[in-house]
């Protein structure tokens, strides 16, 4: 946040939203059917919750935004052999590790309202927040290991653990005017790149890839990932509510 007093300058549009609203309007309407699949799939999953825990998990799975990471691992799968049933899986998975660390962000930030209405732990307190988001890490690794091989679970767990490292640093240094670029890109590189690189990497991975096209989609994942935080930490500094 902006210290008391200082005057905030106009950030200019993103480079992915200026002029190419049309083009990115298309690019999400190639991946609608495979989007309606993975919510139908992440909808499913509220019945393999305990009844108590059924309304808390519902709450937590539906305040799904832009669902970018399932976007980019269809979008990916594309890439090499086109939508599976084990890519849809995939985004359900990525979707569902990121609803939980939004859970426990709201808990870290005190926040009351996300998306306009009332975060998890404003609704039912802090316990029941931080043990939801906790099933729903375990949930998607559950979901995870479902593949007949241990890659995917793998690379869901190293993920997952690294976004939550990611997230312990930045709480570490909040409010460090001081940290170095290099520990910077690392930190936002770990908490928001590595799922947008998990979601290129999976999504092609599943759809087909080769060994050098699925590594060659992770970068892509983690340098998109990284520029979308770099360009939200702005419009925290310098952006208005508009």
């Amino acid at each position: 946040m902006i210290a008391a007093g200082t005057q905030a300058t106009p950030l200019p549009d993103s480079p992915i939203t200026q002029n190419t609203g049309v083009e990115l309007t298309e690019i999400f309407l190639s991946v609608a059917p495979f989007l309606d699949g993975v919510q139908q799939q992440l909808s499913r999953q509220i019945a393999e919750f305990d009844p108590e825990i059924t309304p808390y998990a519902e709450y937590a799975l539906s305040r799904q935004g832009k669902q970018l990471r399932a976007a980019l691992t269809g979008l990916a799968a594309n890439c090499a052999g086109g939508w599976n049933k084990d890519v849809t899986q995939a985004a359900v998975i990525i979707e569902m590790v990121h609803l939980a660390t939004l859970v426990h962000d709201d808990i870290m930030d005190e926040a009351a309202v996300r998306r306009g209405r009332p975060t998890l732990a404003s609704k039912w307190g802090n316990s029941i927040a931080v043990l939801t988001g906790d099933c729903l890490f375990a949930h998607s690794l559950k979901l995870a290991s479902e593949f007949p091989t241990t890659d995917v679970c793998r690379a869901v767990s190293t993920a997952t653990r690294n976004v939550c490292s990611g997230e312990i640093i930045q709480n570490n240094h909040k409010g460090n005017l001081q940290l170095a670029e290099e520990q910077y890109f690392n930190l936002i590189q770990m908490k928001t790149g590595e799922l947008f690189a998990l979601a290129c990497e999976l999504g092609g991975s599943l759809a087909g890839a080769g060994a050098d096209e699925t590594r060659a989609l992770r970068r892509y994942g983690m340098a998109l990932g990284t520029a979308y935080q770099v360009y939200d930490d702005c419009l925290d500094l310098f952006g208005s509510e508009e």
